[in-house]
């Protein structure tokens, strides 16, 4: 069989690239395409939501199961890649192209988002698990984990950049079949480093080999029953270092949802026309800003990550989303208002990525205290993602009810005209949300992450053993 000569870091760069570069689009404009441009109702997108969190608290938890004690197969980190990976770019093409645009019958525009985010979240789970799984086994070493992590933020500086340019291409939506074609070459774009990961040579950790020993896997490992699923997910759940960070991701999911889903329509409610219009330079700009400025801070800030450690640059980040809220009080000025977008976008989106490495610490720490014979990673992941995934369905539910509270609906029916007082409502209330989840959620972080105590931050300095 032909492998592809990527290191370890190559194929998760490309797995991550493929990955990120359909979920930033996904995330970017599945809310604004199903509000403004296929007119779903809000009963339809709440049941949708709805409906979607359950299937996100069974889908993942399941993967994670199959790909750390189903068949060997199910086990392949880079054959889930070939295997699925097809069917998640056809799922999420199929977001983009409308079932039927009915203002008065909102079924076809529901069952379309009900049926293409089960598809798409199922595929994209089963991958990014894969990914998970193959972050945290292809080393011990914490420095070699925040260079991975680099290589990481590297796959998605080059995939963010597809939103200034999508921005720029369909004029904000308004070009909708240049939008379609966009999609089309990002489907096919994806396609190909989804097919890089899966024939790169597999560098996971299958088998963990201490010095002078034998593996700590025996050859035929057990089968694991639900019985013995339940008893891992108790201890898992049981850890108080877990529970801090998968709290906390959720926290961070809220946020991260809020920000993505919704930045393109504050623009759209905060920032006069006269400042940003539609398909203009500026706006594309700063669209690519906001979305590359993370990515360039977490690459050049290695060092710093490393000498500080994780723990102490996640309680750094909530610090600067509790201070920058106190911008609300010049909510007034277009200016503030893009400055706090920008830094809210570098301490949501910076960070993230740090999630990754603490969760692979802690598949260290709970293999050492368990004494296991191997690494739960894909199990450990999925159980993280039982936890925040809901929050991809509350934020946008909470957010749309809000607004439409405030009219938003009658806005987009054009019933109400930007200069009327009426607007002026939608806009506080679009100006609150972008302040105040911020203000409330990183306080809520910083309170809950305190509690984290740091285990393990380097195994190998640490001559870190696993046990029999």
């Amino acid at each position: 069989m032909l492998h592809l000569q990527l290191s370890r870091n190559g194929a998760l760069f490309c797995g991550q690239f493929a990955l990120s570069l359909m979920q930033t689009i996904f995330m970017f404009y599945y809310v604004k395409v199903f509000l403004n441009i296929y007119h779903i109702s809000e009963y339809w997108f709440n049941l949708a939501q709805i409906l979607y969190m359950f299937w996100n608290a069974v889908n993942d938890p399941l993967f994670g199961y199959l790909q750390d004690f189903g068949r060997p197969w199910m086990r392949n980190r880079n054959w889930m890649f070939l295997l699925f990976g097809p069917f998640l770019v056809l799922s999420f093409v199929s977001l983009w192209f409308p079932w039927g645009v009915d203002p008065n019958n909102s079924m076809p525009q529901g069952l379309h988002l009900i049926c293409s985010l089960f598809l798409y979240d199922a595929f994209y789970s089963c991958l990014s698990v894969a990914w998970g799984a193959m972050f945290a086994e292809t080393s011990k070493d914490h420095k070699k984990r925040v260079q991975a992590m680099k290589y990481s933020q590297l796959a998605i500086l080059l995939s963010v950049s597809s939103i200034g340019i999508t921005e720029k291409l369909s004029k904000n939506l308004v070009s909708f079949h240049i939008f379609q074609y966009i999609t089309v070459l990002i489907a096919i774009l994806a396609s190909i480093f989804l097919y890089f990961t899966g024939k790169s040579r597999n560098t996971s950790m299958t088998k963990y080999k201490l010095e002078g020993e034998d593996s700590l896997c025996p050859e035929k490992e057990p089968e694991m029953g639900f019985k013995q699923m339940f008893t891992l997910t108790r201890q898992i759940f049981g850890s108080s270092n877990f529970r801090a960070i998968a709290l906390t991701s959720f926290l961070h999911t809220c946020r991260s949802v809020a920000h993505l889903n919704f930045a393109s329509i504050a623009l759209d409610l905060l920032i006069p026309k006269t400042i940003f219009p539609n398909g203009s330079w500026k706006r594309s700009f700063f669209m690519t800003l906001s979305a590359l400025g993370p990515q360039i801070i977490i690459i050049v800030s290695e060092k710093l990550i490393v000498r500080f450690g994780t723990s102490r640059s996640m309680i750094f980040s909530f610090k600067i989303s509790i201070l920058s809220s106190l911008l609300y009080f010049f909510r007034t000025s277009p200016t503030m208002i893009l400055t706090f977008m920008l830094i809210d976008s570098v301490t949501v989106h910076s960070f993230a990525p740090l999630f990754n490495i603490l969760l692979s610490e802690f598949i260290a720490e709970d293999a050492n205290n368990h004494s296991r014979s191997k690494y739960l990673s894909s199990f450990v992941f999925s159980i993280n993602s039982f936890i925040i995934k809901p929050a991809q369905s509350l934020a946008p539910i909470l957010i749309v009810t809000y607004l439409n509270g405030s009219g938003y609906q009658d806005y987009l029916k054009k019933t109400i005209a930007p200069s009327s007082i009426h607007f002026t409502e939608i806009s506080q209330s679009m100006a609150n949300i972008l302040f105040i989840i911020p203000l409330v959620v990183g306080t809520i972080q910083y309170l809950v992450f305190r509690k984290y105590q740091v285990q393990v931050q380097s195994v190998a300095s640490e001559n870190f053993l696993l046990k029999v």
